[in-house]
């Protein structure tokens, strides 16, 4: 009995998921968004000393935030408000258990990463709209089945 309730419930979460993320290009976004999420994982829990980086500090959190939740953005429009939520949540996560590995922990890398979460999302929703009229603009005009088709003069044939 427990075991139906909690396969059912299992099929309909991931009927949802396999919903939002039909098609290859959602697939493709999903896995780019969760490479980017370990590398920043990796990045920002490994304790290093000083980053070899060149450049602002804020500016990578700002880019790679950013990078984070612009594919899901592109691919899924209506889901931006979510991928920003949950890019933002995950910085904060990062920021809080920094100090556990002798990381530092500072609020103005939790601002670069939610400014860079916003950007990367509205950017991601204006790049899958430019995207979308590309593709329709260069789509072929439909075919005219035999019973539309008529002279230029107007008269049928």
């Amino acid at each position: 009995m427990l075991e139906d309730r909690l396969r059912s419930s299992t099929l309909r979460w991931s009927g949802l998921s396999v919903w939002m993320f039909r098609g290859f290009m959602a697939r493709r976004a999903l896995t780019t968004t969760l490479l980017m999420a370990t590398a920043i994982a990796v990045l920002s829990l490994y304790p290093v000393p000083q980053s070899g980086l060149p450049g602002s500090d804020r500016a990578h959190h700002f880019l790679a935030y950013a990078l984070l939740s612009l594919p899901l953005s592109m691919v899924r429009p209506l889901f931006a408000p979510v991928t920003f939520l949950a890019a933002s949540m995950y910085g904060g996560a990062i920021e809080f258990v920094q100090p556990a590995v002798g990381r530092m922990q500072e609020g103005g890398d939790l601002i670069a990463n939610v400014m860079g979460a916003a950007v990367g999302a509205l950017l991601g929703v204006c790049l899958g709209f430019l995207s979308s009229r590309l593709a329709a603009w260069r789509e072929p005009p439909p075919l005219r089945d035999a019973a539309n088709r008529c002279d230029i003069d107007g008269s049928e044939r």
